[in-house]
């Protein structure tokens, strides 16, 4: 069934409307690879926490990398099923 042809079709309107966490999920996913990302940086140049003697800088970037990283876990444990 097809409304006008300026309107969307109803069925494209009750999918999105049924998968609401998608956005949720693709968000957790985001956070986590950037994260990762920002931790990943620190052992490439040798600057991280994890590897001694970290500066301040390291401490920041490698605790905001832990922090992206456990938002992305939360939004993607809230959007389950």
């Amino acid at each position: 069934m097809r409304t006008s042809a300026a309107g969307p079709r109803p069925e494209l309107v009750i999918r999105e409307e049924a998968r609401p966490d998608l956005d949720l999920r693709a968000q957790g996913l985001k956070d986590c690879a950037s994260g990762a990302i920002l931790i990943s940086i620190g052992f490439a140049f040798g600057g991280s926490v994890f590897l001694g003697n970290p500066g301040l800088l390291d401490w920041i970037f490698d605790c905001l990398g832990m922090f992206l990283i456990a938002k992305g876990v939360r939004a993607l444990y809230s959007a389950r099923a």
